[in-house]
């Protein structure tokens, strides 16, 4: 797989897409992560943004689901959700992208900038705060606003 935003059959690499969320929900400060029995499968980072916006990314390289308790130490009765999954999966080297369920572009073709020429803003599933639900070989960024 390449790293760049096209893959050698010119389409846009998965990573294009995890680069971008990466970009607009994960804040500068790195925050350190504490677990009690974290699956072993699971990698979690957290970082805060200027506006004090905590976002916890969880990372799911097992072949089974995962619950993950998420803590974010503050009240608040909601958590905004953004879940990346495959639908080439199981096939690893595959190109498409979901998110929450979702088909992202897969070519420049396909691809709808907003009226300002960027690409529009990625809608998150709302829900209760708690449990995140991982699915197998995915990635969910979860944020909670204070």
């Amino acid at each position: 797989q390449e790293w760049g935003e096209l893959t050698e059959y010119g389409h846009l690499a998965p990573e294009l897409w995890m680069g971008l969320l990466w970009k607009r929900l994960m804040g500068q400060q790195v925050l350190q992560v504490t677990s009690e029995n974290l699956l072993s499968y699971v990698r979690t980072y957290a970082h805060r943004d200027d506006s004090n916006v905590v976002t916890v990314v969880l990372i799911n390289f097992g072949e089974w689901d995962a619950s993950i308790d998420v803590d974010f130490g503050h009240t608040g009765s909601s958590q905004e959700e953004y879940h990346v999954t495959s639908p080439d999966l199981p096939n690893i080297q595959g190109t498409k992208l979901s998110l929450n369920g979702a088909d992202l572009p897969d070519s420049f073709g396909a691809l709808q900038l907003n009226s300002a020429g960027d690409v529009p803003e990625f809608a998150p599933l709302t829900k209760p705060r708690g449990s995140v639900q991982v699915k197998s070989m995915s990635v969910v960024f979860v944020q909670s606003k204070p």
